[in-house]
């Protein structure tokens, strides 16, 4: 998974969802919130990982989190945290979050002229 990070690099943003349980409530509902924001998600180069067990634990240590952390991770697009929070977090924290980003306002002046 450490290494799946990597290979996002300069390509998607990552979300992370980190639980020690991906059956508890909190982490259902993360899931359930950011399910309906598939289209902003992928406008937004944003793909959702949820590292387990090992995993987990070389994904949070490569980011510099602490180990016992649960909640949501934003990983940019150069690697760098840009977002920690606990559950649950909306997706619109998210959104303008990435919004306000410099690569991402590049990519929306693209858009606009095409």
């Amino acid at each position: 998974m450490a290494q799946d990070i990597n290979h996002y690099r300069w390509k998607k943003r990552v979300v992370i969802l980190i639980s020690n349980d991906q059956n508890a409530s909190a982490f259902q509902k993360q899931v359930e919130v950011l399910s309906q924001y598939e289209s902003g998600l992928i406008d937004r180069d944003m793909i959702i990982l949820s590292p387990k067990g090992e995993d987990r634990h070389a994904v949070l240590t490569k980011l510099g989190v602490p180990i016992k952390f649960q909640g949501v991770l934003l990983v940019g697009k150069d690697g760098g945290v840009k977002y920690k929070g606990k559950y649950p977090v909306l997706a619109e924290t998210l959104f303008a979050l990435v919004d306000t980003m410099p690569m991402r306002q590049s990519e929306m002046k693209r858009k606009k002229g095409n």
